[in-house]
C-alpha cells in the first residue's frame, strides 16, 4: 500500500466559490478563502466551494491500474459564523467547469449549470461522496473529510469524469470560510490524501 499526498498551490490548484448573492462574479485566484453557507459580506444567499485532484501530482501519485483504499481531503477552517450543528458534504461533480469562469450561474463562459448553483442532477451526484460533522461550537483548525476511495477510484481510472469536488452545507443561516489553493501559508492549503494498492487478482508488470 503507497500513500499518495498533494497539497496544491495557486500554480497547479484548481479550486473556486459560488456565491448565490453573486451570481455572476467568478472567484478564484487571489480570493485565498472558499465559503460554505452564508455570511462574510456576501449577502443572504448560499455559498459553495469547488475544488479539483489531480492524479498525477503530488507525492507518490497513483499509476495505471491501482485503487484507492482510502481517501480523504482536508481544509482549514480558519473563520466561521455558525449557532447550529451542520453537515459539511461533498460531492462528485459532473460538469467540467473552469476555474477561472465558474459563476453560481455558469459553469463556463455561456453554459449555465442545469440549475443555478450546480444543484441540478446533470450537475453534480445526488448523494455525497463524504461528509463532515460540524458541531455549533466548532473550532478553528484542519478538518479532514473522508471520502468514499471507490468514487475516488472511478474518478482516477476515468470510469467517471474528474470534474472535481463540490462541497456545502446548504442554504442555512450559518457560513464556514476556509483556505485555498494560493493562501500564502501552504501548510493550510487544500490537502488530498489516498492510500493506494492493487486489487489482488492484478499482476502489474514494469
Amino acid at each position: 500500500m503507497t500513500t499518495w499526498t498533494w497539497q496544491p498551490d495557486d500554480t497547479d490548484g484548481v479550486d473556486a466559490s459560488l456565491h448565490e448573492a453573486q451570481p455572476d462574479t467568478n472567484y478564484t485566484l487571489g480570493s485565498n478563502f472558499l465559503l460554505c453557507g452564508t455570511g462574510f459580506g456576501y449577502g443572504s444567499g448560499f455559498s459553495q466551494g469547488l475544488i479539483k485532484p489531480n492524479f498525477t501530482l503530488g507525492t507518490n501519485p497513483p499509476i495505471a491500474g491501482a485503487v484507492f483504499l482510502s481517501f480523504s481531503l482536508q481544509l482549514t477552517m480558519y473563520d466561521e459564523s455558525s449557532a447550529n450543528a451542520r453537515t459539511l458534504s461533498v460531492y462528485r461533480l459532473k460538469m467540467a467547469w473552469v476555474e477561472t469562469q465558474v459563476t453560481h450561474n455558469d459553469y463556463s463562459t455561456g453554459n449555465n449549470w442545469q440549475t443555478a448553483g450546480a444543484l441540478g442532477a446533470n450537475d453534480r451526484e445526488a448523494a455525497a461522496m463524504g461528509t463532515l460533522a460540524l458541531s455549533a461550537t466548532e473550532a478553528l483548525g484542519d478538518k479532514t473529510i473522508t471520502l468514499d476511495p471507490a468514487l475516488a477510484t472511478a474518478m482516477f481510472n476515468g470510469s467517471f469524469a474528474n470534474n472535481g469536488l463540490l462541497f456545502n452545507i446548504g442554504n442555512v443561516s450559518d457560513g464556514y470560510a476556509f483556505r485555498m489553493c494560493d493562501y500564502a501559508t501552504a501548510a493550510q492549503r487544500p490537502k488530498f490524501t489516498g492510500e493506494w494498492g492493487f486489487p489482488s487478482n492484478q499482476i502489474i508488470m514494469f
